[in-house]
């Protein structure tokens, strides 16, 4: 009877503890260090950076608002909106406001594809799930993690991977289904602005392949990094050193449907800011020249 009885007290407390209540972050042991899957493919093959256009504007621009919508990009600046082209000869023009978050309703949540759960991250430094009961339950809570620093920007999710970024410098990757830990990237400096994916074919060998990339901004501006979202391995990464006129990005990375991945670039000077449109190749292939963008400035 005593057996039974001390069974049921740790199932009952069991039962009240929340899933998945570890603490991530530097410092804190990782309780569930389950093994990788297997990787489903040959790896990422290396890759580089190289600057397709860059589209110059009368700043200073802000990353506050900024978006892709129908082909361009949305920034701020001190006079509002505006919609730049993504290619030279096409005009910058005035815009009421910036487009929606991509992947992320107004509350933030992030849902599956294949519905069912979605996720979010709190500022304060928390991740949560939640799974769909249907329409008499509602959503109630599956799991959730605590963050050893704030998570101001939404997560992403990919391939059963739910990633996120932190002001510890960390890029965390935990498994969607149970929030169990997978891995850890330090980019040297905290993330404060969405993460982007991006998804290319490379011919490799003669084979196409394809990847996975996570894009990444870190807050010091210095730097656009791509890791490989099944571990997190580093595979490019673009400095505003290679750029002839200033070192700050401004805005997280966006992705066009055909796979330009856009930021915007701030020089020294305030009113010198600029898109630069980029592309990630095989690094066996000659990086294109950079080209800058007959787009006119236009004040912000």
């Amino acid at each position: 009877m005593a057996v039974r009885t001390a069974t049921f007290l740790v199932l009952l407390l069991a039962a009240h503890l929340p899933l998945g209540a570890q603490t991530l972050g530097p410092g804190y042991p990782d309780r569930y260090p389950p093994p990788f899957p297997e990787r489903r493919g040959p790896k990422p093959p290396p890759l580089a950076f190289s600057v397709a256009a860059e589209i110059p504007l009368l700043g200073p621009v802000s990353a506050n608002g900024a978006g892709l919508a129908n082909g361009r990009v949305v920034l701020h600046g001190p006079l509002g909106f505006v919609s730049v082209p993504l290619a030279p000869g096409e005009e910058v023009e005035t815009v009421q406001g910036s487009p929606l978050t991509a992947n992320t309703d107004a509350e933030g949540w992030v849902y599956a594809p294949e519905g069912g759960w979605r996720y979010r991250t709190l500022p304060a430094g928390a991740v949560v799930a939640q799974r769909w009961w249907g329409s008499r339950h509602g959503w109630r809570p599956r799991w959730s993690l605590r963050v050893g620093s704030g998570t101001p920007s939404p997560p992403v999710l990919i391939n059963g991977r739910l990633i996120f970024g932190a002001l510890d410098d960390q890029i965390y990757a935990v498994r969607a289904d149970n929030g169990h830990r997978l891995w850890m990237m330090d980019v040297g400096d905290r993330v404060s602005r969405p993460l982007a994916l991006w998804h290319g074919t490379f011919e490799v060998e003669g084979k196409p392949r394809e990847v996975d990339v996570l894009l990444v901004t870190p807050d010091d501006s210095l730097s656009v990094f791509a890791l490989d979202v099944f571990d997190g391995a580093r595979l490019a990464r673009f400095a505003t050193d290679k750029l002839p006129n200033g070192d700050a990005i401004v805005s997280a990375p966006m992705v066009t449907e055909d796979g330009k991945i856009v930021v915007a670039h701030q020089g020294y000077a305030p009113e010198d800011a600029s898109v630069l449109v980029l592309r990630l190749e095989h690094h066996t292939t000659a990086p294109a020249p950079a080209t800058s963008g007959d787009a006119p400035a236009a004040p912000l």
